[in-house]
């Protein structure tokens, strides 16, 4: 139609390009230790010492290194009987500052015994080594009931190419659903570079590689015809938006800041949304490329760089989550075209969805009435 040939052309709209990635105010500071003064270090050691429960205190002594602080947060986080908050808290200072026997340690915890939430922080922490037993606790894992545990699993798996290859082929076998890995996890193996990984993806769920400018205008066109063929439900479309675009986006101070507070956009120019939907790496600026990390310990992560200092990087993926990663664990840091708002985000919506997610990006407030 001709209201539908005036849609931008894919690499003419793009929402990652007007903010830049707010920085993780939770998490702890990353100070260098060799930038702290030997008489601070003494007194933050000696203090930590009368009090050794303070929170604050023991990160301190985590971050300067003092003698005891390390076997005591491996004592927690290894302690069942040890209240669940506490063990969560000696995790993530070991993630922040333990050193690689702390993770080997931390092995046993790799358990579906394990509390769900300490497994979700262990897993990417005890993925660091490549211990004997590993690949196949985190197999089992992958076998959870918990999706979230299923995921982290999966996370993990995928950080090696021998992890990644090993549970690829699982899949072949039938050992787990195909439907369970997402097209964002599948588009993050693809940084491997690898000819079997590839392989195994196309065998499994066949050609994945994005498509021409001509495909990407044909799928705009698609969704425009399916939007102009009725209204849609704003309250419906909350609850979509919620779903799909909350992980980064906020709109009527609901949502994640990772991308670009959608309240203040062009949101009523329909063929932008459009464009920025099905080309989202058509235009991204510096702060929006996303960076794949090589480890020394042969692991790969790939995210949007949210924090850095002199002792550490902290990415942060799709989903908004944070990994931080020690600087002395990093081998190389590649930036990539390619945007962290993945392709192909409504492909698995009704028509009728669509009209409901639309009418809510672009109303003027929250809960206003269906045009």
């Amino acid at each position: 139609s001709e209201r539908s040939a005036k849609i931008q052309r894919p690499g003419q709209g793009a929402l990652f390009v007007t903010q830049a990635a707010a920085p993780d105010s939770n998490a702890l500071s990353a100070t260098n230790r060799s930038t702290v003064s030997e008489p601070l270090k003494t007194f933050l050691r000696e203090e930590w010492m009368r009090n050794p429960d303070d929170r604050l205190g023991f990160q301190l002594a985590m971050q300067t290194g003092a003698p005891g602080a390390n076997s005591r947060a491996l004592a927690i986080a290894l302690d069942a009987l040890a209240p669940e908050a506490e063990r969560l808290f000696a995790l993530q200072l070991l993630g922040q500052w333990g050193d690689r026997d702390s993770a080997i340690r931390l092995l046993p915890l790799l358990d579906s015994k394990s509390p769900g939430d300490v497994l979700l922080v262990v897993m990417p922490l005890v993925s660091r080594t490549d211990s004997p037993g590993l690949l196949d606790r985190l197999l089992s894992l992958a076998e959870s009931p918990s999706a979230s545990i299923r995921q982290r699993a999966r996370e993990a798996l995928f950080s090696r190419v021998a992890w990644t290859t090993a549970y690829l082929a699982e899949v072949a076998a039938g050992r787990y659903t195909a439907d369970d890995v997402s097209l964002n996890e599948l588009r993050g193996v693809a940084v491997h570079n690898d000819a079997e990984i590839d392989r195994l993806v196309r065998h499994i769920w066949g050609n994945l590689t994005a498509g021409t400018p001509e495909e990407k205008l044909a799928v705009m066109r698609r969704l425009n015809n399916d939007l102009r063929a009725g209204g849609g439900d704003v309250s419906h479309g909350q609850g979509l938006f919620k779903q799909k675009c909350a992980t980064c986006h906020r709109l009527f101070g609901e949502g994640q800041t990772i991308g670009p507070d959608l309240t203040n956009t062009s949101r009523s120019d329909r063929d932008f949304l459009l464009a920025s939907l099905v080309d989202p790496s058509a235009i991204i600026k510096r702060q929006y490329l996303t960076s794949t990390i090589e480890t020394v310990n042969g692991q790969t992560w790939n995210g949007l760089i949210a924090a850095q200092d002199a002792a550490s990087i902290t990415l942060i993926d799709p989903r908004g989550e944070r990994r931080t990663i020690p600087r002395r664990e990093i081998e190389a840091i590649v930036e990539s075209s390619v945007s962290l708002m993945p392709e192909k985000l409504v492909e698995d919506l009704t028509p009728q969805q669509l009209r409901d997610l639309f009418a809510y990006v672009q109303s003027k407030a929250p809960n206003v009435p269906n045009p």
